[in-house]
């Protein structure tokens, strides 16, 4: 593991939607970064990815993860809505067009759609998955 420490000055510089230290202090912000150190590859070897693009990668699934708590602290539905009723509350949801639930759930924010597009630039023959390689086709 490395020693890489979160920038709070260059974190809202590139994702000025958190730099309100209101809504989304610095000790907030720290604790999604830790989150998502633990959801980056360490190896960047073994990701494909150069030790530049895992700070972004870092950055970026922080980012994911702080927009997708936002979204479910003022009550969002994560999801494609087919269909909603008023009377006793009726949703409906379309299932996730994706191959598998990652690259659902990162496709849920602009962040985490672009992890996916930095993987697969990074990924020579695929993107890895838990250290398994997997290719996939990015929703259009």
């Amino acid at each position: 593991m490395s020693n890489l420490q979160f920038n709070y000055t260059v974190f809202i510089q590139y994702y000025a939607e958190f730099a309100n230290s209101t809504t989304y202090p610095e000790a907030t912000l720290q604790l999604y970064w830790n989150e998502a150190v633990t959801m980056v590859s360490s190896n960047t070897a073994s990701c494909g990815l150069t030790p530049v693009q895992r700070v972004r990668a870092i950055n970026l699934m922080t980012a994911h993860l702080t927009r997708l708590n936002t979204q479910a602290t003022q009550g969002q539905v994560s999801g494609l809505l087919q269909g909603a009723a008023i009377d006793k509350i009726n949703i409906a949801l379309t299932p996730p067009p994706e191959v598998n639930q990652w690259q659902w759930w990162l496709n849920q924010t602009p962040y985490g759609q672009a992890l996916l597009a930095l993987y697969q630039v990074a990924a020579a023959g695929g993107f890895f998955v838990g250290g398994y390689p997997t290719t996939f086709t990015l929703r259009r």
